[in-house]
């Protein structure tokens, strides 16, 4: 047993917060706490990460369950594998008594509903027991139950939403790629992908309905699949924020 399951226990409440203590641990994750960047120090600034242990489909999966639990509390943390360190997302939440129920005994909590304020916090647990159960198409699937099968809601929105908060919009001084430390970057062609992918699966399937919307997103789909954007040599600062006000746009 932990020492702040141990002391919760006993008191009814959470001892102080202990920056790296891991408090809770499966295959493929683990709880640690911490604070929150830019609060170091600061007593509210004491939190819960789910940190990833590896780089394999556990990082994905992470994501999923992210989207179907509505939040989207993410940073970029260091985490030290066999060879080496390496900058992964981890999922954020806050240092309370409720959040023990999903982050350390394995609760399943189900949000009420999938307006932007209404989120819950999901379990490694459930993560771990998701990525034992890949599904007969082969792809990443998380649910809630064993055995249900459901549609999230406006599930474009939610992935911009995820490409919004998991990236950084910081442009770094050395090139970026796929084998590199910390990869997570907007300013990577791999991100834009994912936004104009996203974006035309909304406009497609009638998600993004709203006629002014859907004219400022396709201008910036043919931007970005034009002679002019795919011969720069880098991406910019405008490229980025362009993207980034069109997904606020979306999400709200």
């Amino acid at each position: 047993m932990s020492r702040l399951i141990e002391s919760y226990e006993q008191s009814g409440i959470l001892p102080e917060m202990t920056p790296g203590e891991i408090v809770h641990q499966t295959e493929h994750y683990c709880v640690v706490t911490d604070f929150k960047p830019g609060m170091e120090g600061d007593p509210n600034g004491a939190r819960f990460f789910i940190e990833l242990r590896d780089e394999s489909k556990s990082v994905w999966m992470l994501f999923e369950a992210a989207k179907a639990h509505n939040i989207y509390n993410f940073n970029i943390r260091p985490v030290s594998i066999p060879w080496g360190i390496v900058y992964l997302p981890s999922l954020r939440a806050d240092y309370i008594p409720n959040n023990i129920h999903p982050l350390i005994e394995g609760r399943v909590e189900i949000p009420v509903s999938p307006r932007v304020e209404d989120h819950t916090i999901p379990s490694p647990d459930r993560m771990e027991t998701c990525l034992k159960r890949i599904p007969p198409s082969g792809h990443l699937e998380y649910t809630f139950v064993d055995g249900e099968v459901y549609q999230i809601p406006d599930p474009m929105t939610r992935q911009l939403r995820l490409l919004l908060n998991v990236f950084s919009d910081e442009i770094p001084s050395e090139e970026i790629h796929g084998n590199s430390a910390h990869r997570y970057f907007k300013v990577r062609r791999n991100w834009f992908h994912g936004v104009v992918g996203a974006m035309d699966v909304g406009i497609r399937t009638g998600e993004f309905k709203d006629s002014e919307l859907v004219s400022a997103l396709k201008e910036f789909l043919y931007y970005i699949v034009s002679d002019e954007f795919r011969k720069k040599p880098l991406t910019t600062k405008d490229d980025i924020e362009w993207a980034n006000s069109l997904i606020r746009k979306i999400t709200g």
